[in-house]
Order: C-alpha cells, then sequence, then structure tokens
C-alpha cells in the first residue's frame, strides 16, 4: 500500500491471490508491486468495497525487457 508504510508486504500465493490485513471497506488504496525480476509498478487508487478490490488485475513488466 503505497500510502499504508506501517502495513506488511505481502506474498501472493501459486494463484497470485493475497490478503492485505488492516484495511477496511470503504478505505482508498494505491496498491504497488515489486519483485526483483519485474518493473515496480503501482495501481490507480481505489476505493475498497465488501469484496476489496475484485476484480484486481496488474499487468506485470520483466526487466530484462529493458536491459
Amino acid at each position: 500500500m503505497l500510502a499504508r508504510p506501517d502495513l506488511a508486504a505481502v506474498t501472493s500465493d501459486v494463484d497470485s491471490h493475497f490478503v492485505i490485513d488492516g484495511l477496511e471497506e470503504g478505505m482508498d488504496a494505491t496498491l504497488v508491486f515489486e519483485h526483483r525480476d519485474d518493473c515496480k509498478m503501482q495501481t490507480s487508487t481505489v476505493r475498497l468495497g465488501r469484496l476489496g478490490v475484485d476484480p484486481f488485475t496488474i499487468q506485470k513488466v520483466k526487466t530484462s525487457l529493458y536491459n
């Protein structure tokens, strides 16, 4: 979470599902994707609904594309 560095980083499972504890319905969230093999990316700011951000998609880009 871009504006909440106090929240722990999360790791996705094999199906890319993840949960961030400490977030509530109605909150605004800007999610940041970071991995050593991919370019760091962030989402637009979204308002969390009853199911969080569903559906949530992000298209990661390999850093090798720029090397």
